[in-house]
Formats: structure tokens, C-alpha cells, sequence
């Protein structure tokens, strides 16, 4: 194996960092910085030839833990892994998939974190800001409890699976993400879409929260939280000003030069996603306290900002 392999003990500059979903839409922009910083990047892939077309010659992929032998230096991990929580009907089946793809990766990882010698100096978890559940316009930081419903026991099982690591002093921080907004990925180009045909719709009254970041200020915060030891435990990723889903929407439409003029009744989503219909017509006002107490600096703090730069309407 050649002495620049991520596998071996590293090289005496960079940092090496294993990530998990590394081939999704947030690890895949993740990993730019890093290796345009010189650092080398470790991918867990459950299609490693996908991932290997998908990510470059530059990223070690592996398809399982492993493969990671005991002595190969990880200066972090990123675990992004997990299915996405909104697709189909929340079943016992798929709620039991949903808790697995983020729980059982974790707890890998917490075992991988275990056998590493020298140990990894920190874990930046996934997380969501479903960790609330359904709180109506109550501001929310980092203090505020889980409740009984399952977008927060799914988050909270995934925290509590990640801080495990902190038994073999590995530094957790969770980032608990509201929804991210690209232009090439995401949530985003699905809500546009029906927007660019005439078609946008308010979901409900419009009147619940929607809170937001954009992909270049969430990146930014996981590099910090990978290199500043102070971005520890729970970190809301949330731009500072939440908005409304019906202003939101009337701002996309605006960026788009395009009318939001029709509504769906909650009842029709209520009976066809049941509990899931929580992810679409309840919101959560949430504000990155943690962050700024920490000085991070936001670039796109309204999400007028962020829409004007994202399609080129500032």
C-alpha cells in the first residue's frame, strides 16, 4: 500500500477525517473544503464503486468500519448517515428503518472510536432540529427538551448513540440541522420546482416556522466544529432568523419572478402522511444560540439573502 494512503499512520502535514454519507448532499459538500485544505478525507459507502466515481481519486472509500485498521490516524469523524425521514409513511416498519440507518452507524462508530489508537480527537454527529418536535412560535435553543413524538426520539436516540463516544474522551458535538438551502441539492430545487411551473403551493396556513440555513454557512460551521475545540455538544444549525412558511414562500417566488397564489387544506395532508405531515404544516423557531455565543458569523442571515444568492436575484 503506498505511504500516502489515509489508512496509514498520516503524513506529518493535514489532518484526516472519516465521514459517513459522505456521497450525500451535505457530505459531498463537505469534502471540498477539506481536501482543497490538504486535508484527506475517509468516506464510508454502503455502493463503494459509486462512491469512488462519485467522490475522486482523492477520497479512501470503504465500504465498512472494518477495513479501518486499529493504527490509522483519524483526526475526526463526520457521521452523516441515515435515511431520509421524509418519503414514505411513517409505519412501524419504516420507523424502525429510520432509528437503524442513524443508530446502528453511530454505534459502529462509537466502537471504531473505541479501537483507534491514538483515538479520534472529536465526532461531529448529524442531528435535526425535529429534536424539538412541535412547539408552535416558542423560540427554541439548545436547552430545550426532546417531547414524546417520534422526529424527537428519532434525534435524541441518535444524540445519545453519538455521545457514547465521549467514554473514550472523544470531543461530540450533534448538529442539529434545520432544512439546508442549495441550489443544487436539498430541499430546495423540490420546493422551486412547482414554483417555476406556476404551480407553488402553502401548505396549511403558512403560519408555522421555517427555520433554515444556507449550505455554504452549515458547511462552514461543521469545518469550525472539526477544528475549534469549543464547538461541543448540542449546536443548533439554523441561520438566525427563522421566517414563516408563507413569507418564505413569497420570497421564493419573488427570486423566481413567479405568483404563490394557491393553498392546501392541512386536512388533505394530515390524510395522506398522517405523522408525518408534522415535517410540513408544524415548524420549529429555532435560534442558533450556541453558535453565536461561540462567535460564529453568519453570511446569509435572512432568508431573502439567501434565495437572492442562490438564483441571482441580489
Amino acid at each position: 500500500m503506498p505511504e500516502t494512503s489515509p489508512l496509514l499512520p498520516r503524513p506529518s502535514m493535514g489532518r484526516t477525517w472519516l465521514i459517513t454519507g459522505a456521497t450525500g448532499f451535505i457530505g459531498s459538500h463537505l469534502i471540498k473544503p477539506l481536501l482543497r485544505r490538504g486535508d484527506r478525507v475517509i468516506a464510508l459507502a454502503r455502493r463503494p464503486v459509486h462512491a469512488r466515481r462519485q467522490l475522486g481519486a482523492k477520497v479512501h472509500v470503504v465500504a465498512s468500519l472494518d477495513e479501518v485498521p486499529a493504527e490509522t490516524v483519524i483526526d475526526g469523524i463526520v457521521n452523516l448517515a441515515g435515511e431520509c425521514i421524509l418519503g414514505l409513511p411513517w409505519t412501524a416498519a419504516r420507523r424502525r428503518k429510520l432509528l437503524a440507518s442513524r443508530i446502528d452507524t453511530t454505534r459502529a462508530i462509537v466502537e471504531l472510536c473505541h479501537r483507534l489508537h491514538p483515538r479520534p480527537a472529536v465526532l461531529v454527529n448529524g442531528s435535526a432540529i425535529g429534536y424539538y418536535g412541535v412547539r408552535g412560535d416558542e423560540p427554541l435553543d439548545e436547552n430545550m427538551p426532546s417531547q414524546a413524538m417520534f422526529q424527537s426520539r428519532l434525534c435524541s436516540e441518535w444524540e445519545a448513540a453519538a455521545c457514547a463516544a465521549a467514554v473514550d474522551g472523544v470531543r461530540v458535538t450533534c448538529i442539529r440541522t434545520g432544512v439546508v438551502l442549495s441550489g443544487d441539492g436539498g430541499a430546495l430545487p423540490r420546493l422551486a420546482r412547482p414554483v417555476r411551473w406556476y404551480a407553488g403551493a402553502i401548505l396549511g396556513t403558512g403560519h408555522n416556522w421555517l427555520s433554515w440555513i444556507h449550505i455554504d454557512d452549515l458547511i462552514r460551521l461543521l469545518l469550525q466544529t472539526l477544528d475549534n475545540g469549543r464547538y461541543t455538544g448540542a449546536i443548533n444549525g439554523t441561520a438566525p432568523e427563522p421566517v414563516r412558511y408563507e413569507e418564505f414562500y413569497r420570497l421564493l417566488g419573488r427570486a423566481l419572478h413567479r405568483p404563490i397564489w394557491m393553498h392546501v387544506p392541512a386536512a388533505i395532508i394530515k390524510a395522506g402522511l398522517g405523522e408525518m405531515s408534522q415535517l410540513l404544516l408544524e415548524g420549529q423557531r429555532v435560534i442558533p444560540r450556541r453558535a453565536q455565543e461561540l462567535g460564529f458569523e453568519f453570511r446569509y442571515s435572512t432568508a431573502a439573502r439567501a434565495l437572492s444568492a442562490i438564483y441571482g436575484t441580489a
